[in-house]
């Protein structure tokens, strides 16, 4: 008969299911204590853990929350930028264009005011001043200037995405998976099966074809 695993003396008869010790009837009862403390100070830490777990995360998502305000803010700031100077630009274009336009109209003027007061003018001169006033019509009506989007293949505002990494999180048949849930493994003998993983996000649903690479193959016969 097998003796009690605490006193080593008695005959124990009782069967930890658990750790598949044997004790005897007083010892097994100090075992389920012992049992129950553990079990006990697990709730104290996982109970420790929810608040340090609510705490971290709270602090990491106002990390990456001031960046993407940051990013935000920065991107708005360069927009701002480009749109003053494309500004200023157009404005400086206009400005040069209506003191051309007004310089020529005057150079008409005077033509006509040294000519007209002295009949000093005809058909040929009419003509003339007609063909430089639809020149000028024709530059208001169809201005040199054009304002549009340049598509530039590396604009100076970076894309910004937020990407949660995958893992996987269900696991059926001769199957498991480690490292943080980002290796499968699967559990090779001679009478193993298939195996079936599931991802705890993107590969939770539908149908993924994913390439697998065999890095070892242990086969014992």
């Amino acid at each position: 008969m097998e003796t009690c695993a605490t006193c080593n003396s008695r005959a124990g008869n009782l069967k930890c299911p658990g750790c598949q010790g044997i004790f005897c009837r007083d010892h097994m009862s100090s075992h389920r204590n012992e049992l129950t403390q553990q079990v006990e100070e697990f709730e104290s830490e996982l109970k420790k853990f929810q608040k340090t777990s609510g705490v971290a995360n709270a602090d990491l998502k106002s990390s990456w929350t001031s960046y993407i305000d940051a990013w935000e803010t920065k991107s708005i700031q360069k927009i701002q930028e480009t749109a003053k100077e494309a500004r200023q630009q157009l404005e400086t274009m206009f400005v040069t264009n209506e003191e051309e336009n007004i310089g020529n109209i005057h150079k008409i003027e005077e033509q006509i005011h040294q000519n007209k007061p002295d009949d000093n003018f005809d058909e040929r001169d009419l003509a003339i001043w007609k063909e430089k006033l639809d020149k000028l019509k024709e530059i208001i009506s169809k201005p040199n200037i054009s304002v549009k989007e340049q598509k530039i293949e590396s604009s100076f505002i970076n894309e910004i995405r937020v990407n949660e990494r995958d893992v996987f999180d269900q696991t059926c048949g001769d199957v498991h998976i480690k490292e943080e849930n980002q290796l499968a493994c699967h559990n090779f003998n001679l009478f193993a099966s298939h195996g079936e993983i599931r991802g705890k996000r993107e590969y939770s649903n539908g149908i993924h074809r994913i390439r697998l690479k065999i890095e070892t193959l242990d086969i014992h016969p």
